[in-house]
């Protein structure tokens, strides 16, 4: 990263690892990084399953050009996956610019984007004379409780009708996508064995699509009144396990 502002790197760093007070060790390359403020960082931020290693390039007078075909060079080499250039006007109107192996990474793109917005937004703060944490404690979001209105009263809506709708849906998607794979392999085997043939002989196609379909329907709902009365009855059995060892229960019913 070539910071031309001489501010946002600390910033940066910072938001990438979310650490408070991000460690500075020893620098690898002295004439390629800042000796007084920034140094070498082996510190990896996990962040959107994603891992960087971050390193401040020291200009050091040096024309920019120069400084990009090297780095360039570094890339190709595979020494550097990418690197940033934030230009000296930044903090204004300027536009940082990423150069890289593989710039199609959309995830890792916006990453960049939004921890460069955050150390942007932080240095402009910080040059207004605005403190960064009280601006935080004033931008913290409100959480809305939501309580459903009925005849007994107001009972608080902590999401158990959502978790009910999407389970029960869940089940029957899984079950149509199961047992529908059953019917399919069901009327392909006696396709091709050439069972269908003799029973439409005597048995009209509709009645016995009708039947299989009734079958093969009772049988899910067979197995999954099986895997319902598990449940209960491991739920039941965790329920006596902790009255057992005293630890109070307490039930609510959802309306």
């Amino acid at each position: 990263m070539v910071d031309q502002t001489g501010k946002l790197y600390r910033h940066f760093y910072d938001s990438v690892t979310e650490n408070a007070r991000p460690k500075y060790p020893e620098p690898a390359n002295a004439n390629l990084l800042n000796k007084d403020t920034s140094k070498r960082f082996e510190e990896l931020g996990e962040q959107r399953q994603n891992s960087f290693e971050l390193e401040e390039i020291n200009p050091d007078g040096r024309p920019l050009n120069e400084i990009k075909n090297e780095l360039d060079a570094r890339v190709l080499a595979k020494d550097l996956d990418g690197y940033l250039i934030l230009p000296a006007n930044l903090l204004e109107d300027g536009k940082p610019e990423y150069f890289g192996r593989n710039t199609g990474d959309v995830l890792t793109t916006k990453f960049l984007t939004e921890a460069l917005s955050r150390a942007v937004r932080q240095q402009r703060l910080t040059d207004a004379n605005i403190d960064v944490k009280i601006v935080q404690q004033l931008s913290e979001p409100v959480q809305l409780e939501a309580t459903k209105v009925s005849a007994s009263g107001g009972v608080a809506d902590r999401g158990e009708g959502f978790a009910l709708v999407f389970g029960a849906g869940f089940i029957m998607y899984l079950t149509i996508l199961m047992y529908g794979q059953m019917i399919l392999g069901a009327v392909i085997a006696e396709k091709e064995t050439r069972i269908s043939e003799i029973l439409f002989s005597s048995v009209r196609p509709f009645i016995l699509m009708i039947g299989k379909l009734v079958g093969v329907s009772l049988v899910a709902l067979t197995q999954l009144a099986i895997w319902g009365l598990a449940f209960l009855a491991f739920a039941a059995f965790g329920v006596s396990l902790l009255a057992a060892k005293g630890v109070p229960i307490t039930f609510r019913m959802c309306r």
